[in-house]
């Protein structure tokens, strides 16, 4: 895989999306999901009703009712987790949200109503029902004042007071 060349899907019942990692698929008659490695023979089960997809070579998944990420190179112990981005993964302990780094450390400390992933720096989450965004360091540098905040792309992120605008 990765090199150009058709891959026969015979056998497959589904085929999820994929940009980074190897493949997740269904084989016929088999609704459990699994990753392929590169001779497409199955890697190992993704215990989750629709995989997530790699970020940064890493995928959260579910082992009962805890998470961690798809090689156990951090073990499931959260109660819920996100991809990674720019180096760090939102984790949800409890009922409160905080960020990990790849080793599996926490590095922002769980305590926002939700967490969204970083881009160029920043990341936007809830505290005390309203929204801002956080610096790597987990310090507010857009107060928590809006409804709703979205991802920040190219300087500007969508949030929301009331009607929809732009930060």
């Amino acid at each position: 895989m990765g090199d150009g060349d058709l891959v026969d899907g015979t056998g497959y019942e589904s085929v999820q999306c994929f940009v980074e990692g190897p493949p997740a698929v269904t084989f016929e008659g088999d609704h459990e999901w699994t990753y392929l490695d590169v001779k497409h023979s199955r890697l190992l089960p993704v215990r989750q009703h629709i995989p997530d997809g790699f970020d940064e070579g890493l995928t959260p998944m579910n082992a009962g009712s805890i998470w961690g990420y798809v090689d156990e190179s951090i073990a499931p112990k959260f109660d819920e987790s996100s991809g990674f981005s720019e180096g760090l993964a939102a984790v949800r302990l409890g009922d409160k949200w905080g960020y990990i780094d790849k080793s599996g450390s926490i590095v922002i400390p769980p305590q926002f109503e939700w967490a969204y992933g970083f881009a160029e720096g920043l990341a936007g989450v809830k505290l005390e029902g309203k929204c801002g965004f956080i610096n790597r360091d987990g310090k507010f540098v857009v107060p928590p004042t809006f409804e709703d905040v979205r991802f920040f792309n190219e300087d500007l992120a969508q949030s929301r007071r009331t009607p929809s605008g732009a930060i």
